[in-house]
């Protein structure tokens, strides 16, 4: 591990443009305190791309999900902070410069920050329903956090282990990872800091024709993790306040006839799949990789 240095983890899937773009900021960064580290999974091989870029390294996975790759990057990773960001993002001009001011803060393995993601196209936060005046961040509010936006010390992962395999895209459970992370980290102690001026640009998540199936994906997720964090009283109060908004939502839209009705649906369908099909004591995947 070497001080000051950043490490980036990025997995990618058969999108080189959009690799190209985010290697690009950040080799227009000022610091060169940094490496990234490209985990392919995609049919077609990123590493022309990755070859094109400093402080790349570039690593090859058979198995595809979305947290499987990101666990490659946590055991290769040579910086004293971990980042995790899509291939389809962009950093601030600043981000690596203003991370560096940062970095004292995250010293403690049980401290983890997280900036500001915001769409690339309006400058607007990716996630909604995220209130960073709010002075922390508890079970009850973790899976605001989008995980572009968290940094982490290295030796947190030493600490709680990597990413649950069975969460993020790509996986049985295809979302949640970062909050499944957050919730174990909060677990044993940890908290996290608001890295105000740290900026990272993702493409708006736009209300495309299959958004019903994301909710209902998000949903599924979201349910598997309140039965495996049965015993957090809070984010499992969580859960059941989800739940009561989302029959309330249908109910709504359905005496409207409006059509956020199939999105209430689609989510409340999920999140009781997803309770129902998380058997933790029975599951035959590892409860976390490192």
């Amino acid at each position: 591990m070497q001080t000051g240095m950043v490490s980036i983890i990025v997995p990618t899937i058969d999108r080189h443009a959009e690799l190209e773009r985010f290697l690009a900021s950040a080799t227009a960064q000022r610091s060169d305190r940094y490496e990234i580290l490209v985990i392919d999974q995609g049919v077609t091989s990123a590493e022309t791309v990755a070859a094109r870029h400093r402080h790349v390294r570039f690593f090859r996975s058979s198995t595809s999900g979305l947290s499987h790759c990101r666990n490659i990057g946590i055991r290769h990773a040579a910086g004293d902070l971990l980042v995790f960001a899509d291939d389809d993002c962009v950093l601030a001009g600043d981000y690596l410069a203003t991370l560096s001011t940062y970095a004292p803060l995250l010293s403690d393995p049980l401290t983890f920050g997280f900036g500001n993601a915001l769409n690339l196209e309006d400058d607007l936060p990716v996630v909604t329903t995220f209130n960073p005046s709010r002075a922390t961040v508890g079970p009850w509010r973790c899976d605001t956090l989008c995980s572009i936006s968290l940094v982490f010390n290295r030796t947190t992962f030493d600490r709680i282990g990597g990413f649950d395999e069975r969460f993020g895209v790509g996986a049985p459970f295809p979302a949640g990872e970062e909050t499944d992370l957050l919730l174990r980290m909060m677990a044993a102690g940890g908290r996290g800091v608001h890295l105000d001026r740290l900026t990272i640009r993702h493409p708006s998540r736009a209300r495309t024709p299959d958004l019903v199936r994301r909710y209902e994906t998000y949903g599924f997720a979201h349910g598997a993790l309140a039965r495996k964090h049965a015993r957090n009283p809070t984010f499992l109060a969580r859960f059941a306040y989800g739940l009561i908004r989302s029959l309330g939502g249908l109910a709504l839209g359905l005496v409207r006839r409006d059509a956020l009705a199939s999105l209430y649906r689609a989510s409340l369908r999920g999140k009781l799949r997803g309770f129902h099909a998380f058997a933790r004591p029975h599951s035959a995947l590892a409860e976390t990789t490192s």
